[in-house]
Order: C-alpha cells, then structure tokens, then sequence
C-alpha cells in the first residue's frame, strides 16, 4: 500500500542508482564471472606487436588526417592536429550527425526543460574566461564545419554543467592479474532526442592533439566534452555527479576538464595536480586511475573545494563507510566531511544519500567477494548486474595498465524493452591500437554490406496449458467457502505467448501473456502480462511469481526478479491489473486497482489473484520449473496481494511478503499517505467497520488461517509509517504466529536493504 508521494521518492532513490552500476553490484547470486562472449576485435601489446586492422573495420570518411572508422557497426572519429584542425575535422566529416547531436541534445531536451540557449550562453559567459583558447577554437570550427549555429552549439556543450553515475577501479592484489580495472556508469536518460536517440549517434572519439597526450573520449559524434576517458600514458578518468552549495559557473567546464587532463597527464601524480590548480565548477566526484604503478584514487570536489582519497585511507573510514586495499569507489555522495558539509545536512548517507549509500555499499560488497579475481570481465559482470529497466546511457570498463576497454551502449528504447546499456553488448578496443591505425590501412564499407542485427531479438514461443484446481478440501467453515467460490474459476485450457526482450550471459528475460480467467469489461487489462526471468538452466528449479508495489513502476521488482535469476531461482514478475499494458488505452477512462470505489477495489483484488493463480499453473507446466516449489513474493501492494493469494490457493508451498501487512481497513484508516482516500470514504459513509466488512472478500487476514506452518517469511520496516506494526502483527498472528524479520527502516528507507532482502527470500524460495 502506497501513494504517489511514496513512488516519487522511490523513483528519486532508483534515480540516484545511476550511482549504481551497483545496485547490482553483488546481487548476482550465484556470484558466477560474468563472459562478454564476445571476440576482441583489439589484443593487448599494441605498442611491440605488428599491427593489421581487423577484417571487419571500414573507411567511412576522411578528412585532412582525421577519419572515421567503423569497427563491426561501431563507430570511432579519429582527430588529429591542432585543436582547430580537429574541430574542423570532425565537423566536415560527421556534419549530419553533428547537427542531430545539436538537435537531440538543445533542441529536443534542453530547451524544453527550460534551459533555452539565452540562459546556456550565460553559463558560458561566466566559463568562457577560464576555458583554453584551444578548445573554443574547436568549438567554432567544429560548428562552422558542420553548417551550424556556433552560438547554439556553444550552448548545447554548457549543458552538462547544468545537469548533474558510479565509478570504482580495484588493482594490485584486488584483481586476478595485478593490472588496474577502472568501471563507470553513465545514468543518463535513454530517451533524450525525438527523431534521434543520442545512443544512435554514440562513438569513441581518438584525439591525438599537436604536441599533447593521445587519448580516447567514450561519447557521442557531435560533443566536444568528456565524461569517460583514457590517454595513451595509461591516465583513465570517469565522473560521477554529486550536488553541493558551493557551485559556480566561473570555471572550466567539467567535461572539459576532463579532456585538459587527459592531454596532459602522463601520471596519477600529475592528473591530481591538474585537478587541484584548473578552476572547478560544480560538484562532482571522479575516479583517477593510473594503470603504470597501477593506482587510483577517488577525488571529490566543489567549486573551492577539494579532496583526495587513495586506497586504504584512514579518512574514508568515518561511518558507514569503509577504506579497502588496492580498491576506491564513489557514487554521489561525499565521504570528505568538509565537502559533505556543502551536499546535506544530516552525514549519515544511510539516512540523507539513501541511494547512493546503497550504490556504494554494493561496489564493496563486491568487491569483497570477488576480491583477487576482478579483471575485465568480472567488472563487465558488475555492469550486467545493473536493474534491467534502469536508463544508462554507456557503460565502460577501462584497464589503462595495457590501454585496453571495453564499451557498451544504449540501445533505443523504441525498439528494444531494457534498453539500457547494461544489456548491451560490451565492445573491445585497444588504444595503442586505435592510436596506431592509420585511414590508408582501412578499406571502403562495401555498400551493400548490412549493418549488424539489434540487441533485440524476435524469438517466440506459443502454447497451451492447463489450469490447476483451487485446494477446498480442507475448508469446514461454510462462510470461508462462501469467500472463496470468486477465486474457484475453472480448469480450463488456456493459450499462452512469449516473446524474448533480453538475453544474456547469466539470465534471460521473456515477455509472457495470457488471457485473465475473470473479465473486468476493459479489453486490456484482461490479458494478464508478465515478465520472466530464466536463469538460462534445465534443471528443476524452485520459482517465485513477483508482485509490484503500488504505482505504475516496476524497476524495484525487474531489480529484485533480475538479482534471484542470477541466484539459479526463476521469477515471473506480473503485471497487476490496471498495471503496464494492462492500461486503458483510452487514458480518460482512468481506472486503478485500489480507489475510492471499494466494489471496483474488491473486483480488481479478485481478478489479481485469479491472474496470479493462472501465472503459477503456468509456472508449473514448464520443464525447468519444480511445480511443488512455486512460491508468491510480493512488495508493499504486492506483499498484501501475496499474502492474500498464499490464503486462497495452497498450491502456492511458500510465501514471501515484503513491507506488508492484514487489515487493509486499519492502514487505510491509520496511514498519513491514505488521508485523501479516507476523506474521500468517509464522505460515502464509511466507518473503519463497515470498510471491514466490505474488504473481507479480499483481505488478507480472512484466509491466512489456510497458510500451512513455516510457510510464510515476513519481511517488515520497524518503523513503517504505510503499514503499521500492529497491521504485520496481526497477519503473523493468523499465519499462524510466523517470525517476522524486522529492519531499522521506515517504509522508503527499506529500499538501502535490498540486498540482504533478496539473500533472504532466494535462501527461503529455494530451501527445501
């Protein structure tokens, strides 16, 4: 049970996951080493071995030395000479894709946010002083190259300053081989542009500056800056926004910054001194690494500001945090007490930076367990644990010690359900070779050679099963029967559909719909649809059918389902009625499951729990599932509908409701977040009494008694303000006096123990 108030501040907590390439982090259960199963297209060694191109690499455009090369369908824009000379480069041979990138980025999405050219332009009046003459040469010659205004492309490169990821680098004894590994996420949004998605246009931009480190820039055709990089000396660097008071515009650029850095660092010494002396603008934490020794650090800063921490410092060990050996890692938050200061009033992240902290604490949680055996590929495993509908924008993992990286992009969200770049596949590149491949190596792009296959993948599968029947024999009480005849719906034959939305290395997601047993009269919500998460086996495994909170949201649970399929437990997350596709169409037609119409309430219980039934006799048809170890999971909403599905059908053997509760009635009538809903009832009459005694077809407690022993796992916030402690008393008591596991948290807070949550329902879901 919930509110809008409560999924706001949920989405702004799974916001701040970006932190997270994290939220992840550990939860994969089986803690199995994750595999590209992908070929390097670049080996290490560049620098001693002899050097070809790879088959599959082309000659797109060239343009004085500068030219665009394409490597099995991804694109990297080679730049060479002076800063002018390179602006003019990349503007002649990349205009169209220049242009769109201008499009996408001011036009479609930061004009309608309201940050208009005018007000860019003064972002850039104030940073213009304290910007390299170097890079306003690109700047203008990149635009006037491309045919565009050089005012609004001015513009769109302030745009970063104006909008405020996760980061880590482990090395030494941490990693399997003793080379460092450096991992970022950018949080990004995946939909920014309306003809074009900035992902279309994503690239690796290869600068090798007169007189000046080479380096490689992970972004998009069209931006000058830099969020994710690597130079030629082994210098790698990664940011990760982290808001503060003390911020101004009367610096230079973060992104470009970052660029100045890696065209001037030869080593870690040198990139902190640069960070310490070029003018900073706002807040930001960044990973440096320096593969050569190897070391990193994590640096914090704000506009006057500043701190360093190096691997196993006594200054990262302030509460709840703690320093490691041969490892540093950052989300958004400050650790630096000085800096924190500026960020948030109380310290504690666990309390004030819920989100982050939770991205931080699964980098370390990691880390520790797979401490000795990080390398590339097990950092990809981190980024593959990212929640599947999370909007990431590119994920790199960069080992600056042989310069080698790998990258993966967003896909479009109009095409592919996670888009993500976690889902993605992650690219291998090599600088010294990028640095050393030359447009006279290359060949054309034959024309009609096709570009390579999307993400998305059009496998199918159909088929029919039969219903199990509702377990009545052991109900004496004539009023109990009575209740429980609406859920009795008959065996019948039903037709089932899947289609696969993602495949991967440890889990497959498949898109599954079926038609409801009961009918509502919307056309829509009577197909039931579902997600399930397959851990990629054949043998008989325990499963779970997932419910949603309240709120048409689900990353929380596509997180929580995503984390038990890499633990080998198979999870059918479905769609409550009303919920996802199970919308009206026709949006003035606005129906919920929970209203102010408690008949309308009463039926779309009634419904989910038919649906939910049908989902577990579809669960027990499969091959790969154990049909006598099919539980019922659920959070917050979908807790109370878990439990009340555990009461009504006991073909269900276990139980898990998160944040839950019985006596529906009482949280509407004790809750600050129902007041609209109860002023509301109380206008049509009701009183808490009467409200019981409508809601008893569907309350929880009702049935509860039905539940066999040691069944049920009660998983609760102690200080729950949505459901309260006397509401998770009483359904423990009618579940038979189940032990509840409590957590120091309120209803919101619980999202920061997540990850020991899922520990516990992937240990009871697949007990014996």
């Amino acid at each position: 049970m919930t509110t809008s108030e409560f999924r706001r501040r949920l989405l702004r907590m799974l916001a701040v996951l970006p932190l997270c390439a994290v939220l992840l982090a550990g939860l994969a259960l089986s803690c199995r080493q994750a595999s590209t199963n992908e070929e390097s297209t670049r080996g290490e060694g560049a620098s001693t071995r002899p050097f070809t191109p790879p088959a599959n690499a082309y000659l797109l455009a060239q343009e004085g030395e500068g030219f665009v090369e394409e490597i099995d369908g991804q694109i990297v824009v080679h730049l060479k000479g002076t800063y002018a000379e390179m602006g003019r480069q990349h503007g002649k041979m990349c205009a169209e894709k220049v242009k769109e990138c201008l499009e996408w980025f001011l036009y479609d999405t930061a004009v309608p946010k309201g940050l208009t050219v005018e007000k860019l332009l003064e972002v850039y009046a104030q940073a213009e002083p304290h910007i390299p003459q170097s890079f306003k040469d690109e700047l203008k010659a990149t635009a006037e190259a491309a045919g565009i205004s050089v005012q609004d492309y001015i513009a769109a490169n302030m745009i970063p300053e104006k909008w405020h990821c996760t980061g880590s680098a482990a090395w030494g004894k941490a990693t399997a081989d003793g080379k460092l590994y450096h991992h970022r996420s950018l949080d990004y949004d995946i939909n920014i542009g309306k003809r074009k998605r900035a992902q279309e246009n994503a690239a690796l931009i290869v600068y090798e500056p007169t007189g000046e480190t080479p380096y490689v820039v992970v972004g998009w055709v069209g931006f000058l800056g830099c969020v994710t990089g690597m130079n030629a000396k082994g210098i790698g660097i990664g940011e990760m926004g982290s808001s503060s008071e003390d911020e101004s515009y009367a610096g230079l650029p973060m992104t470009f910054m970052l660029r100045e850095i890696l065209a001037k660092a030869t080593t870690l010494d040198e990139g902190m001194k640069l960070f310490r002396e070029l003018p900073r603008t706002c807040g930001f934490n960044f990973i440096l690494s320096d593969g050569k020794i190897p070391e990193a650090v994590a640096v914090e800063v704000t506009h006057s500001k500043i701190a360093f921490f190096r691997q196993d410092d006594p200054a990262e060990n302030l509460p709840p945090h703690t320093p490691m050996k041969c490892a540093v890692r950052r989300c958004n938050h400050f650790i630096s007490p000085d800096l924190a200061a500026t960020q948030r009033k109380i310290y504690d992240p666990i309390v004030s930076e819920q989100g982050s902290w939770l991205g931080y604490k699964m980098i370390t949680d990691y880390f520790t367990e797979h401490y000795g055996a990080l390398d590339g590929q097990m950092m990809i495993g981190l980024c593959r644990q990212y929640p599947p509908t999370h909007s990431c924008l590119h994920q790199a993992v960069l080992c600056p010690t042989d310069l080698r990286m790998w990258v993966a992009n967003a896909a479009d969200p109009k095409d592919v359900i996670y888009a993500g770049a976690q889902n993605q596949r992650f690219y291998e590149y090599n600088l010294g070779d990028l640095v050393r491949t030359k447009a006279d190596m290359l060949k054309p792009r034959p024309k009609d050679l096709p570009m390579p296959a999307s993400s998305a993948t059009a496998r199918k599968q159909t088929g029919k099963c039969t219903s199990r029947e509702l377990r009545l024999d052991d109900v004496k009480d004539a009023k109990l029967l009575e209740l429980l005849k609406p859920y009795n719906t008959p065996v019948e034959e039903f037709e089932w559909k899947m289609k696969c939305i993602r495949e991967g290395e440890d889990y497959t997601v498949w898109e599954v719909s079926f038609p409801s047993p009961m009918k509502s009269g919307c056309e829509e919500n009577d197909t039931v649809w579902a997600r399930y998460f397959w851990p990629n086996r054949q043998e008989k495994m325990p499963a779970t059918v997932l419910l949603h909170h309240l709120e048409d949201d689900t990353q929380l649970e596509e997180f929580i389902a995503a984390s038990m399929a890499g633990g080998g437990i198979p999870a059918l997350m479905v769609f409550l009625p009303y919920y996802g596709k199970r919308a009206p169409k026709d949006r003035a037609q606005k129906i919920e499951m929970v209203s102010q119409d408690m008949d309308a309430t009463v039926a779309a219980f009634r419904q989910g729990v038919c649906d939910v039934r049908r989902a577990g006799d579809w669960l027990a048809r499969r091959a790969e599932i154990d049909p006598n170890r099919i539980a019922v999971t659920g959070v917050s909403l979908g807790g109370l509908c878990a439990a009340l599905v555990a009461g009504v059908d006991r073909n269900f053997w276990r139980c898990v409701p998160i944040i839950a509760g019985g006596d529906i009635s009482g949280i509407i009538y004790s809750a600050k977040l129902t007041k609209d809903i109860r002023e509301a009832l109380e206008k049509q009459g009701y009183t808490v009494e009467k409200l019981r005694a409508v809601l008893e077809p569907i309350e929880p407690l009702t049935f509860a008694g039905r539940v066999g022993k040691g069944s049920v796992l009660m998983i609760n916030a102690k200080y729950d303000e949505i459901i309260p402690k006397a509401s998770t008393q009483k359904l423990s008591e009618k579940f038979g006096g189940v032990e509840v596991v409590w957590y120091e948290a309120n209803h919101e807070t619980m999202l920061v123990h997540i990850p020991d949550i899922i520990k516990k329902v992937c240990a009871f879901v697949g007990g014996k």
